[in-house]
């Protein structure tokens, strides 16, 4: 055990498995390192008897280990009054809506992972299609009839119409991904793409 700082946190490497790097002053919090060498703030705690985890955040910006300690004080005053941050966090996944996890979803995947002309095609669908569709819905609550129907009532356009269904495909993978949404999926495959 060590005090997490900045040196102690760059200078952990990465091994063939994930591991802990506790903090020797607040015993409950720790770095995650992955074998990729994704550093993770986490802290563990009990709550009805049972061992949690949650996630503060990932090291680098805007997480530092400073930061992170302190997060870990707020969330663990807030265990020992009987809260249990990771379920509210998960209530406030379940209650994300469309259009706020679209800003997310364009912020941390279209833009960085995708290459311009990509990007473009992606945000189009967002913005000129699935937003103005289901934008105030939450994303907990977006069936697989309701893509099958919002597909069909784009025929006229079948181009468009398949380029959206793709992106939406992609949404619910990351929004299942990222733990704001889970239950039935839906393939773009899985719908005809043959619209007349």
């Amino acid at each position: 055990m060590a005090r997490l700082n900045k040196k102690t946190v760059t200078a952990a490497t990465p091994e063939a498995k994930d591991y802990f790097l506790w903090d020797d002053s607040i015993p409950a919090f720790a770095v995650r390192v992955w074998p990729s060498g994704r550093k993770v703030y986490v802290i563990h705690y009990r709550s009805s008897g049972r061992l949690r985890r949650y996630t503060i955040g990932q090291h680098g910006s805007p997480w530092t280990a400073d930061l992170a300690r302190d997060e870990a004080i707020r969330i663990l005053a807030r265990v020992h009054t009987g809260e249990n941050p990771a379920d509210k966090r998960s209530d406030d996944r379940k209650a994300m809506t469309v259009a706020s996890f679209s800003r997310r979803f364009l912020d941390e995947y279209v833009d960085v992972h995708l290459k311009p002309r990509t990007r473009g095609e992606y945000r189009r669908s967002v913005e000129l299609f699935i937003v103005p569709k289901f934008g105030s819905w939450r994303m907990a609550d977006l069936s697989r009839a309701e893509v099958v129907e919002f597909h069909g009532s784009f025929r006229h356009i079948p181009y468009q119409a398949n380029r959206t269904l793709g992106v939406l495909s992609k949404m619910f993978s990351l929004a299942d991904l990222w733990g704001i949404r889970s239950g039935p999926h839906f393939s773009d495959r899985a719908i005809s793409y043959h619209l007349t």
